[in-house]
């Protein structure tokens, strides 16, 4: 393990106390699926410019190979052996981002945030209107309070 890597788990472990996890899918895994890769991914070439192009002799893999999602027993799990209390969410389908929805409410609170960015195919939309109505909130109620929102997908593009 590297000493960032080290050192990004023992500071998420001494602040982080709560976790709330949106997915429209959450609920839907089988208990004790199998981590088969899916499709591999490609990966984008490296950039670069000038001279350090040429100083370059490492070689990267041609592709990544990407996981199925985790079980929710398995992902609760995983921040309890941290200490971190990690609550899970599958909004209903056109759900509400104003302040007084559902999961405007349980988003407002936790010190880390993780949303799928791609609710029932709406490309980001969702997961923009609840980002923008937590920012909106914090900046009026609590100016130097910092959020921690992490997004995902499952999307290769």
């Amino acid at each position: 393990m590297s000493a960032l890597t080290t050192f990004s788990s023992r500071a998420a472990c001494s602040y982080l106390q709560s976790a709330v996890f949106v997915d429209d899918h959450i609920f839907d895994q089988q208990p004790n699926a199998s981590r088969l890769p899916m499709e591999p991914l490609l990966q984008r070439k490296p950039i670069l410019k000038g001279p350090a192009k040429a100083k370059t002799t490492a070689k990267l893999p041609s592709t990544v190979q990407a996981e199925q999602p985790y079980h929710p027993k398995e992902l609760v799990s995983s921040f309890a052996r941290k200490g971190i209390t990690c609550a899970l969410y599958e909004p209903p389908e056109g759900f509400s981002t104003e302040p007084d929805s559902e999961i405007f409410k349980l988003c407002e609170r936790p010190d880390i945030i993780i949303l799928d960015w791609d609710f029932s195919g709406d490309s980001g939309a969702k997961a923009m209107d609840l980002i923008e109505a937590l920012v909106k909130q914090s900046t009026a109620e609590f100016p130097h309070h910092t959020r921690l929102i992490s997004l995902y997908t499952s999307d290769p593009s």
